[in-house]
């Protein structure tokens, strides 16, 4: 539990302070060994540097949203059309 609380907290690495905006154990993984974490931040490996800072090896990632896109709302190596935003200055 207290790397749990650490990583709610934040952890400082070489690049400085990173602090992810939620952390939640995956609802029916096995033995809470699956964490979903929802950041803002696109720092390289950032998410496997944070466990590693906190002395864990990770196995596997997976991104589950971007950019407003899930996995569930598009469809397999499918285009997406995105909205253009315009932005007047």
């Amino acid at each position: 539990m207290a790397d749990y609380q650490a990583l709610l907290e934040g952890v400082e690495l070489e690049d400085g302070f990173i602090k992810p905006d939620a952390v939640e154990y995956v609802v029916g993984a096995e033995d809470k060994k699956e964490i979903g974490v929802e950041l803002h931040s696109g720092r390289n490996r950032i998410v496997r540097r944070m466990f590693e800072h906190l002395g864990y090896v990770v196995v596997k990632l997976d991104r589950v949203t971007f950019a407003g896109l899930t996995k569930k709302t598009l469809p397999a190596a499918a285009p997406a059309t995105l909205p253009i935003k315009r932005w007047v200055c």
